[in-house]
């Protein structure tokens, strides 16, 4: 994302920024931290109209001959899928595996060979990373 600490993998591949949307509203937002590597990252999770909403996120064009490169710099348990945008589009970005939405309500644990220790936080009433981190900010 424009302005945050990772924007730079983007732009070293040849990335161009193209516009900020939202997605459709059937998705969580997670802030998925590692405790190992002392990181956190949003992690959007498709879980239907019922509980979902829309989440802004940003469209960025990268070179096809690079989407090696890209996806080799991608952690579980994020990855690369479809992405339904608000305007009945779709568009392959980054998508998050469906177990985070249960590890939000757990302590972390090292029992399951996917989870690692991971702290997860529903953030979907933010609306946005960017909101999440600007009130992390002032806290």
């Amino acid at each position: 994302m424009r302005g945050q600490k990772l924007e730079h993998q983007l732009i070293d591949l040849g990335a161009v920024f193209v516009k900020a949307c939202r997605s459709s509203p059937v998705y969580e937002l997670y802030a998925i931290t590692d405790p190992a590597s002392n990181t956190c990252k949003p992690g959007m999770v498709a879980v239907g109209k019922e509980k979902g909403k829309a989440i802004e996120l940003e469209i960025w064009d990268l070179p096809v001959q690079r989407l090696g490169d890209f996806f080799l710099q991608i952690f579980e348990p994020l990855g690369l899928g479809t992405v339904c945008l608000d305007d009945q589009s779709k568009v392959k970005g980054f998508i998050c595996e469906g177990y985070v939405a249960d590890l939000s309500s757990q302590a972390p644990s090292m029992d399951s060979p996917f989870e690692g220790g991971l702290i997860v936080e529903n953030i979907t009433q933010y609306g946005s990373w960017k909101q999440y981190k600007a009130q992390q900010q002032q806290t």
